[in-house]
């Protein structure tokens, strides 16, 4: 009986031991999740904040263009809704120096309805600005 206890107590060092050294493993392992965790969260908030700056600078572009095609065009109201299904304010600008640039005599346009009326109104204040240079 004596001697059982003895290679208990001769085995009690190691058990600890073995016990310590398996908790360790499990901190060291709960440590690295946890950084990788951390890096993680913060590459992901990197992203975000850039794509929301793409996003915002995007949105000035369209606002800008928008108001520049308002300024350009001497439209009497607004236009449709732009962007989705219809064209968006850079590229219906775009469109609308084109036509003042190259004067078409003919413009065949097929869309959603906000590009055709700016290319009419683009032509017809193009005829007008033309009628008046021809009258001076």
């Amino acid at each position: 009986m004596l001697s059982a206890d003895r290679q208990l107590v001769a085995l009690l060092p190691i058990l600890i031991l073995l016990f310590l050294s398996a908790g360790l493993t499990l901190l060291v392992y709960a440590a690295y999740t946890l950084r990788r965790v951390v890096a993680l969260l913060y590459e992901t908030r990197t992203d975000a904040r850039s794509i929301t700056d793409v996003a915002l600078a995007n949105l000035f572009d369209q606002v800008q263009a928008l108001h520049s095609l308002y300024a350009e065009l001497d439209l009497p109201q607004g236009l449709p809704p732009t962007r989705r299904w219809a064209a968006s304010p850079d590229f219906l600008l775009l469109l609308t120096r084109r036509v003042r640039r190259t004067k078409p005599a003919l413009v065949v346009e097929c869309g959603s309805g906000t590009s055709t009326i700016v290319l009419a109104r683009g032509r017809s204040s193009l005829r007008k600005r033309l009628r008046r240079a021809h009258r001076v």
